[in-house]
C-alpha cells in the first residue's frame, strides 16, 4: 500500500467507515484478475460508498482518463457484488475519487465519471477534520493505529505552539 493509500484509508476510519484496501476482483480463468481497487470505504450511519483510487503518477489527462474509466468501472460492477458482499447499505451510487500527487486544476476537477482531488486538498480537509476533532493531542490523541493522521496532529500541534509563542 503506498501513502496516498494509506491516509485515504486511515481518513475513511477515523470517520467510522468500514474499509478495504488493495482489493483484487474478479478472480480470471487464466489466472489474475480484472483489477484491484485501492481503497472501498462504507460508512454505515449513512450507507455512503466511496471508491478511492490514488496515484503519484506524471502521465497525461488523456492516459489517466483511461486508466480510470477501467479502474470505476470495475469498482461499479465489483464492489456491491464482491467487496462488500452482503453488508447492508443503500442504493445510492457509488462515489469515485481519484487522489493525485500533482496538482488538480478546477477544469480536470471530473475523471472519468469520478472526482478528481489533488492530495492538497485533501489534505486540507483532513486539517480541518483533526483541528476540530483532535487539537490538542496531550488531550485527544488520534488513535496510534492511525500513523499517519497522528503524525498529521502533532504537527499542527507543533506549528500552532510555534505561532502562539512567536
Amino acid at each position: 500500500m503506498n501513502f496516498l493509500e494509506q491516509l485515504v484509508a486511515e481518513w475513511c476510519e477515523i470517520r467510522d467507515a468500514f474499509v478495504r484496501t488493495n482489493v483484487r476482483v474478479k478472480k480470471l480463468q487464466g489466472g489474475g484478475y480484472e483489477g484491484e481497487l485501492d481503497v472501498v470505504a462504507w460508512f454505515p450511519a449513512t450507507g455512503k460508498v466511496v471508491h478511492y483510487e490514488t496515484s503519484t503518477d506524471a502521465d497525461s489527462w488523456q492516459k489517466r482518463q483511461k486508466r480510470f474509466e477501467k479502474k470505476f468501472e470495475a469498482g461499479r460492477r465489483h464492489i456491491r457484488t464482491e467487496v462488500l458482499k452482503g453488508m447492508q447499505f443503500g442504493e445510492q451510487p457509488i462515489e469515485h475519487v481519484a487522489v493525485f500527487a500533482t496538482r488538480i486544476t478546477e477544469s480536470r476537477a471530473e475523471l472519468a465519471g469520478g472526482k478528481a482531488m489533488w492530495v492538497g486538498d485533501l489534505l486540507t480537509e483532513i486539517s480541518q477534520y483533526l483541528e476540530d476533532n483532535f487539537a490538542d493531542p496531550l488531550k485527544r490523541a488520534v488513535p496510534e493505529k492511525y500513523a499517519l493522521l497522528r503524525t498529521l496532529q502533532y504537527d499542527q500541534w507543533r506549528r500552532r505552539i510555534q505561532k502562539d509563542t512567536a
